[in-house]
């Protein structure tokens, strides 16, 4: 406990495809090791759905940390610069591991104008494609209310789907086009 005084965080900074793909069993050790490691993930919600494999763990990277229970654990955007910092405040002040896991669109790799970059952070938040949420375990209480779902927007009838935010990215326009997306509704209406 000393010497885990003595020691100052470490900062660890990367993409979803280099910590929470590649390096995703060194990502969970880290979670469970009990140092004080802060991770820093840029995630590009990839989802599996355009060029690459339909289990790809990079989509789930929160859910995933937060199933170690032992590891501070927040999943924000650069939409909302309050939950972010409050995120990173809270990480920084854990004692053990902690990861956040940020949603950082990229214009170039996503498809869509650089003045648009903010808007299409927020508008995933409000479709709920990244919903926000922060894990303390120092928290009281059971697990499940360790969670804070604070900072995402309320329910409201005109709030953006996540097909709304898939149509402001260029990458998701070969699996938008108007057949895909009628195959899409008659798929939701049999169901």
């Amino acid at each position: 406990d000393e010497e885990l005084e003595l020691c100052p965080p470490l900062l660890l900074l990367g993409s979803d495809d280099m910590l929470a793909g590649r390096g995703l069993a060194q990502l969970i050790w880290l979670l469970n090791s009990g140092l004080p490691v802060k991770v820093l993930l840029m995630s590009a919600l990839d989802f599996g759905l355009v060029g690459a494999p339909t289990n790809n763990p990079r989509a789930g990277t929160g859910l995933l940390a937060l199933a170690q229970r032992n590891a501070y654990v927040a999943q924000t955007s650069i939409a909302d610069a309050t939950h972010f910092g409050n995120s990173v405040l809270e990480a920084l002040s854990f004692r053990g591991p902690a990861l956040i896991q940020v949603y950082a669109p990229s214009p170039a790799r996503d498809g869509f104008a650089t003045r648009e970059v903010l808007e299409q952070a927020r508008v995933a938040v409000a479709a709920r494609v990244l919903p926000l949420f922060r894990y303390d375990p120092r928290a009281g209480g059971v697990f499940g209310t360790r969670i804070s779902l604070e900072g995402n927007p309320e329910d409201t009838d005109d709030m953006p789907t996540p097909i709304d935010w898939a149509s402001g990215q260029g990458r998701f326009a070969s699996l938008l086009d108007s057949t895909a997306l009628a195959e899409v509704a008659e798929r939701c209406a049999d169901n």
